[in-house]
Order: C-alpha cells, then sequence, then structure tokens
C-alpha cells in the first residue's frame, strides 16, 4: 500500500464519521426546533360517528399567524341541519384559566344561520378580522383556520386550544370535540 492509499482511506474515514454525527444529531435538532411552534394533537378514533369524529389538530403558532387545522375521520358531511366545526383559544391572560379568550368558528349549510367564519372574544363579542381564513375541504375531511396576529390584539405568545365540530340543529350525537385543552405551543 502507498501512501496515497492510506491518505484516501484516512478521508474516508473521516468522511463516514462525519456523515454518521450529523445523521444521528441533526434530525433532533430539527425536532426540537420545530416543536417549539407547532403541536400536533391526537384524539380517539372513534369516539365519534364519521364524519364527526375529529382524529387530529394540528396547531402552528407562527409569527404572524396562528394556523389550526382540523382532520376528521371521513369526509366532512353538510347536513340541511348545518355544520360548526369551532375552536377555543387560550393565551393565558390574564392568568391560565379554562375560558377561551378568543373563539374561531365556520358554519356550513346553516339555512339562515349566517354561514362563513368569525372570530369572537370569548364566546360571543365578534372582533373584526380581515385577514381570518376558513376552508372546509369536505372530499379530504379538512377544516383549516387561519388567524392573524394582529386580530388577537393582546394575546401571549403561547396559545393552548380545544376544538368541536358537530352538528347545529337536530337531534343525535353527531360531534366531537377535544377536550381538555391541549398543551401549550409556544410562538415560532
Amino acid at each position: 500500500m502507498n501512501a496515497g492509499q492510506g491518505r484516501n482511506r484516512i478521508k474516508w474515514g473521516r468522511v463516514l464519521s462525519l456523515a454518521t454525527v450529523l445523521a444521528l444529531a441533526l434530525p433532533f435538532g430539527l425536532v426540537a426546533s420545530s416543536d417549539a411552534a407547532k403541536l400536533i394533537a391526537r384524539d380517539a378514533k372513534g369516539d365519534a360517528k364519521a364524519p364527526w369524529d375529529i382524529v387530529r389538530v394540528v396547531v402552528d403558532n407562527g409569527k404572524h399567524r396562528l394556523r389550526i387545522k382540523l382532520a376528521h375521520r371521513g369526509r366532512l358531511k353538510v347536513t340541511s341541519s348545518g355544520r360548526l366545526t369551532s375552536v377555543a383559544l387560550n393565551f393565558g391572560r390574564p392568568k391560565p384559566t379554562y375560558k377561551p379568550n378568543f373563539t374561531v368558528r365556520h358554519q356550513m349549510g346553516y339555512p339562515g344561520g349566517g354561514n362563513g367564519s368569525r372570530l369572537t372574544r370569548g364566546f360571543d363579542n365578534k372582533v373584526p378580522c380581515g385577514g381570518l381564513k376558513a376552508r372546509a375541504q369536505r372530499g379530504r375531511g379538512l377544516a383549516t383556520f387561519v388567524i392573524p396576529r394582529s386580530c388577537l390584539s393582546g394575546s401571549g405568545r403561547r396559545v393552548r386550544m380545544s376544538a368541536t365540530s358537530y352538528r347545529i340543529r337536530g337531534a343525535g350525537d353527531e360531534g366531537d370535540s377535544c377536550n381538555p385543552w391541549s398543551k401549550w405551543v409556544r410562538q415560532g
């Protein structure tokens, strides 16, 4: 073996060692930084009838907007009785209670019931929010809310949520909720 082959073997050994260290350490660094601003909460599958059954909620607490996505089991069903999906938000101000600081709602298919989206302080006091977006992807069973931080005046940098999806009127147990409050999600 000549001297050039020995140096190449040492270089490749260093490259493989560095690649191993990066492969082991990099994912942990990425997870730690992304977990600070994002939460994935799972709700029990089958605790409500499909398509009302919420199975997953993703909260992305960004610097400029708060994005919340609810995944339901099956396609979103909108009956003549209407459908309401809502998320209660608690920012821990003035203190962490079990009352929401804000609630965002999206109502569909309710005759004469003011279909669309709205943001309220607590449960009832409507807050003007020009950038509020709500989208229901019926075929995929998803409901997504995007709330600009500017609409959440006086809110803290961390948030927790509780979600509900149910039939607005009529008899039956068609509905589901993710209670109690989720873990706190820091702003990223």
